[in-house]
């Protein structure tokens, strides 16, 4: 019951939260009642019938907070569990698939950029799968001091000995070839592009089996 209230109480729709006091405040006045009543007539057949009337008078309302409360652990239990990142990283991918199927430009470098920032999320969440509330305090950590990059990444990942040798290489050679990319006005081509979406796919596929890509 206190949970249920506490559930109520703390709910962000208005009108849960003002039918939870209603029904507190009905219960304390139900309580409040008939302990006046046993104590002014104090017996054991006063006692059990004061407590069968508290619930058959408290108990209703209550239920209805409770089918409420069944009905939203339900409905968030049937919405898919989307994480932010892994949701980024998905997206660019699927933008990315989108360049080797003739939807967008001939030019190959906004690829490398997108599988640049797709890794870039995919990493974060890698590190905070984990170490969970200390991977989160990390990634916090690093965004406040503006060291969110790959190589940083990469390294934190190696030393908690989730990404192997191969991975961490080819990881370093996708940041270079955006580097150019970006820095030197570096125009890959479309076998360097299709080299990193499939590091991206290869990466997450190993990671996180149950993504759909």
């Amino acid at each position: 019951m206190t949970s249920l209230i506490l559930w109520g109480l703390k709910h962000s729709r208005l009108f849960i939260k003002i039918y939870t006091i209603v029904c507190l405040f009905w219960l304390i006045i139900l309580i409040t009642a008939f302990t006046s009543y046993i104590l002014a007539k104090l017996s054991i057949e006063n006692v059990l019938a004061s407590i069968f009337a508290i619930l058959i008078l408290g108990l209703p309302p209550l239920l209805v907070l409770a089918f409420l409360k069944r009905r939203e652990e339900k409905l968030r239990r049937r919405m898919p569990k989307v994480d932010p990142y892994i949701l980024s990283a998905v997206e660019k991918i699927k933008a990315m698939e989108k360049y080797f199927k003739g939807v967008t430009s001939v030019s190959w470098s906004p690829v490398i950029s997108m599988a640049h920032d797709a890794l870039l999320a995919l990493l974060q969440k890698m590190i905070i799968d984990s170490k969970g509330s200390e991977g989160i305090a990390l990634i916090e950590q690093l965004r406040r001091e503006k060291k969110i990059n790959l190589s940083t990444l990469v390294k934190i990942l190696r030393q908690f000995n989730v990404i192997d040798e191969d991975e961490e290489k080819n990881i370093e050679i996708l940041r270079d070839l955006r580097n150019r990319v970006v820095h030197e006005d570096y125009h890959p081509s479309k076998e360097q592009a299709l080299w990193a979406l499939n590091l991206v796919k290869t990466i997450t596929r190993k990671h996180y089996p149950d993504i759909t890509l």
